[in-house]
């Protein structure tokens, strides 16, 4: 009785989660964009792949990101060809989990 007394406020939740992050990303490709950069692109995505291409800011850029937002983040942030898929993949599979 209790699970589906709190099922709907889990929903909630992962809504707002969902939307935060969807702003942050969103965030990111403008501030992608202003700096000259693919607007559908993120800015970690961009700077893994300039430090992958050996740009001489990308290694800074990486570090710092990574810094801030864990380690290993931008390495995580460009998914190559596959898209984003693998991502709400995941996110779905929270999801369910709550329900």
């Amino acid at each position: 009785m209790k699970n589906s007394l709190l099922a709907p406020v889990r929903l909630f939740e992962i809504y707002l989660v969902s939307y935060f992050f969807n702003i942050l990303i969103a965030i990111s490709q403008l501030l992608n964009a202003l700096l000259g950069g693919d607007p559908s692109v993120s800015l970690s995505m961009r700077a893994d792949r300039a430090n992958e291409a050996g740009k001489l800011w990308g290694r800074p850029a990486t570090a710092c990101i990574d810094f801030v937002l864990g380690r290993g983040h931008c390495r995580d942030a460009a998914p190559g060809d596959e898209g984003f898929g693998d991502y709400w993949a995941g996110v779905a599979k929270r999801k369910k989990r709550y329900l």
